[in-house]
């Protein structure tokens, strides 16, 4: 039986990885990129790495992830920090906030 891996980031769909390693690496990447993009409010935890090993025969229904084609994940991602953000301001915007 061979093994493969699935990987998901925060809210983000399956994808299918070779190794560890490249879930890692692409996680590095993005979050540098969030880092960036939202620098005061970047807090790490949206990035969160979710890497299971699985029969291959399951994880070929996912898409494979690579260094490639990861920016698809990061647009997700990228749009979760929006809405957080927008619900952030929305809250600090209520009456009698404490903003």
């Amino acid at each position: 039986m061979d093994k493969s891996y699935i990987v998901n980031y925060g809210d983000s769909d399956t994808y299918r990885v070779a190794s560890w390693e490249v879930a890692k690496s692409i996680a590095e990447k993005m979050s540098d990129e969030l880092k960036k993009k939202y620098a005061e409010s970047y807090n790490g935890a949206l990035l969160t790495v979710d890497l299971r090993q699985v029969d291959a025969r399951d994880a070929a229904q996912y898409p494979e992830l690579t260094e490639a084609n990861y920016k698809g994940v990061l647009e997700g991602l990228d749009r979760e920090m929006r809405v957080r953000g927008a619900v952030r301001e929305l809250n600090n915007n209520a009456p009698y906030a404490d903003a």
